[in-house]
Order: structure tokens, then sequence, then C-alpha cells
């Protein structure tokens, strides 16, 4: 009749937040320069720049971690290339660690972060950096108080699209991290499945569902719409 802290548990959930934090980070360092890139280009040529960013959707998500499987194993393409080049004389065996989990995670979620900034910037007026650079402002300082600001709507849907997934991601870490690295989406199908614990399944269900809720939440909050807006 006492009650025990199993911290392993614990460490799932951090290791969780962790890799969804630093999953939305990448994407957000790789994404933002990219969305600005294609809003620059030609009409004709963002069209041709938005299929490309949505190739990978026409791919299975289980073929596409095969295909990182086959590139990050001991001996892969890139231990090969790496070899090759002299840079390397052993593997450098990346596969089943946190490390690889995160390059398939940011891999995976790329596309949801590109898409919604692209959405901001394309609508965006560039008279008003044209603006800034006539107030004597240069590309650096443009870019900090015109751009982003007007592009956070698009910022923000596009780090909760990517985090809230994250949390819950299960296909990635199960085969790029080799059961050695669990997250809350695996911890959860052994709970209802080889553990057979469903009560315990369902109050980790649960404690998911409460962080992708507040996540939501405090996206409305920030960017809910006044009163009368158009």
């Amino acid at each position: 009749d006492s009650l025990l802290l199993n911290t392993d548990y614990l460490q799932i959930f951090f290791r969780s937040i962790w890799l969804a934090v630093l999953t939305t980070a990448l994407t957000l360092a790789i994404g933002l320069p990219t969305a600005l890139f294609m809003a620059l280009q030609p009409e004709r040529r963002r069209n041709l720049l938005i299929f490309l960013v949505t190739i990978p959707f026409w791919t299975n998500l289980l073929v596409r971690n095969y295909a990182w499987i086959l590139l990050l194993r001991n001996n892969g393409l890139i231990d090969q290339v790496l070899m090759g080049l002299g840079l390397r004389d052993q593997p450098i065996g990346v596969l089943y660690t946190t490390f690889s989990i995160a390059v398939g995670l940011t891999y995976t979620f790329m596309p949801f972060m590109v898409l919604p900034i692209y959405a901001s910037l394309e609508k965006l007026d560039w008279r008003l950096v044209e603006a800034a650079y006539d107030l004597g402002a240069d590309r650096w300082r443009a870019l900090r108080r015109v751009v982003v600001p007007l592009a956070m709507p698009g910022i923000v849907a596009g780090c909760i699209l990517v985090f809230i997934p994250c949390l819950g991601a299960f296909v990635t870490p199960e085969l790029l991290g080799g059961g050695k690295a669990l997250m809350i989406g695996n911890l959860i199908q052994s709970q209802f499945g080889a553990a057979r614990n469903w009560p315990f399944g369902a109050a980790l269900s649960m404690a998911l569902l409460a962080a992708v809720l507040l996540a939501m939440m405090f996206y409305l909050w920030r960017y809910r719409r006044a009163p009368g807006a158009v």
C-alpha cells in the first residue's frame, strides 16, 4: 500500500519533450530561410518549389524512415562517403541513437514548418521592407524588425504543427531509435500491446492529450483575433 515514483517514465517524458523542442528548433532554423527564399522567387518558380517541398508526402512514412536507416547505418552511404573522402577511418555509428531520431523527425516534419511560414511571407507587403531600407536598416535589421514579426503567425503555427506530432511520434523513434530511446508514443503502444496495462496506457494518453491542448490554448490565446477584426 505504498506509492513509488518511477523515474524511468519521467525520463521518457523529458526525452520526448526535448526531442520535440529540438526538432522544432531545427525545422525552424532550416524552414524560415527556405520559406523566405521561396517567397522571393517569381510566381512560376514558387509553384515548382512548393511542389518539391510536398514531394515527401507522396511517399509512405515507413519507406522514408527505412531510407534513413540505409543512410545512417554502419557502412551505409554516409559512412562510405566519409571514408571515401578520408574524413573517417571507421563507421560513425549514429543509427539507433537520439541523434538519428532527431534527424528523422526533422526530415519528416520539415514541410509542416516551411508551408505555414511561406503562407505568411507570401502575403507580406514587401514595400515595408523597402521602407526599412530607406530608413537606414540593413538586411539583418529589416529581417529582424519587419519580416520576422509579420511572419510570426506562420512561425508559431509551424512550431505547433511540428511540436505536437513530435510529442506523439511512434514510427520514427521505433525504427531509427531501435527501441533504445523510447518516446511517449512508443511507451503508450507498449502499454496497450505487450504490457497489457490499458489503464496506465490510457493515463499516458491523457497526459499527452493535456500537453497538446495546452499548446493549442497558448496559440489561441496569443494569436486570437480581436473583436471585429477582418
